[in-house]
């Protein structure tokens, strides 16, 4: 999988997680894990939050994204970000 430049700058500042590619499954779940949190800070607009949340879950097999990843990785304590990438190793030969 390629990086995600969203999940990046979020990796390299944790303030930074307001903007998202929705073909990534980690800021799907991010703006879901998002949603959930502002649910639980502002109960008076929970049908706000759920309705928002729904509607992204109704649209990740339109991204391509399997829901059942997408739900997992929001239920997370920690913000879902894409894991960095292992840098590549390097044969020696030349």
């Amino acid at each position: 999988m390629k990086e995600c430049e969203q999940c990046k700058n979020t990796r390299d500042n944790p303030n930074h997680y307001n903007i998202h590619s929705m073909g990534c499954p980690y800021c799907c779940a991010r703006t879901l894990w998002k949603l959930r949190r502002w649910a639980k800070q502002y109960p008076e607009r929970v049908s706000a939050y759920k309705a928002r949340a729904e509607q992204l879950i109704q649209r990740l097999p339109w991204y391509g994204l399997d829901e059942s990843y997408v739900q997992k990785l929001s239920k997370s304590d920690a913000m879902p970000v894409q894991p960095e990438p292992k840098p590549e190793k390097s044969s020696g030969k030349r």
